[in-house]
């Protein structure tokens, strides 16, 4: 009888234990199920956000390169900052529409007033960033628009890097000469430009409409001012700045006053005001004509600029390039 009582409790005690211990390993089971659960949701809930802000980030990425801003002349400074809505896109003067061009004084602009712009209104508040127009040219100046280096503890770093168009806007083009042929659409086909020197029976005749690729003159007319001759320094300039051609040169004149003074394209920009000067004498303004002459070589070609920079231009920034669009890349990083 008593073994029997023994036996039972034996048998009651070890009952017991296992199912304490069996509670005790699905407490632990649950503890770390419920551990996983919340990294689980943790993590999903990061995710989120991080597709979120990316999402918010892009798209008001794309509307400072595609929108000039609210209002479109906001660099201008005439409406205060938190009345502004930044965009960079520039206008065509042409067709008014906004392409993928960003405009410098908007960029500019940006930079010196880049939170007042840009923090709780194309970016959310909290955020950090970078911004960076670089040019693919190396040899032409990068814009930093804002510059933060973010701590290696940063997480979440969200980085947009776009190829744009920026137009400097060092300088004003006047006219220019290019060696390919002209678009079906070039206004020159519906208005042929009739060279003063083509009714001439001097040497310095330039024969009306010389072909593209064949040896002869190329003439185009602009119109200058006193103003821009007293205010602004004016360069005839080529690209490529080493002109192979050995036939090529070119002449400034006007009608009223031709001329058959030929010069030499130089490897540097060749200061015009002084000739331009002479030309206008006492007039207010005047028409001008420049006049190139190559030899058509395909492999000789080169294209002739006469651009408009302010006065006290470095040296290094009268340069072609300055005269048209350039191809960069639009960096921007953003992190928390």
């Amino acid at each position: 009888m008593f073994g029997n009582n023994f036996q039972d409790k034996e048998a009651g005690q070890v009952l017991s234990m296992d199912l304490l211990l069996a509670l005790v390993v699905f407490a632990v089971f649950l503890g770390v199920s419920a551990n996983n659960m919340d990294l689980i949701s943790s993590k999903m809930d990061e995710t989120s956000y991080v597709h979120s802000l990316q999402r918010i980030v892009t798209e008001n990425a794309n509307l400072l390169l595609t929108t000039p801003g609210s209002p479109e002349n906001w660099e201008e400074g005439h409406q205060p900052l938190s009345m502004v809505k930044p965009g960079l896109a520039q206008a065509d003067s042409a067709t008014g529409t906004f392409n993928n061009t960003l405009n410098m004084k908007k960029i500019l602009k940006l930079a010196e007033n880049y939170h007042e712009l840009m923090d709780g209104k194309l970016l959310p508040f909290g955020l950090n960033s970078t911004m960076i127009v670089s040019p693919r040219d190396r040899s032409l100046e990068t814009i930093t628009v804002n510059n933060q280096e973010h701590p290696e503890a940063a997480r979440d770093i969200l980085t947009i890097n776009r190829t744009i168009m920026c137009d400097y806007m060092i300088a004003i083009v006047l006219t220019s000469i290019v060696s390919h042929q002209p678009s079906e659409t070039s206004p020159d086909r519906y208005q042929p430009l009739i060279c003063p020197h083509c009714n001439l029976t001097h040497n310095y005749q330039h024969t009306r409409g010389s072909a593209y690729n064949k040896p002869g003159w190329k003439c185009k007319p602009f119109t200058v001012t006193q103003n821009d001759i007293n205010n602004t320094d004016i360069y005839i300039m080529t690209d490529p700045p080493m002109v192979m051609d050995q036939s090529a040169c070119w002449i400034i004149d006007s009608t009223q006053n031709l001329t058959d003074n030929r010069y030499k394209f130089t490897s540097s920009p060749y200061r015009l005001n002084e000739r331009l000067s002479q030309i206008l004498a006492e007039k207010g303004n005047a028409t001008i004509w420049l006049h190139v002459f190559s030899s058509g070589n395909s492999n000789e070609a080169f294209d002739v600029y006469i651009g408009r920079f302010s006065k006290n231009t470095p040296a290094e920034k009268i340069r072609t390039q300055y005269l048209t669009p350039q191809p960069c890349n639009f960096i921007f990083k953003v992190w928390i």
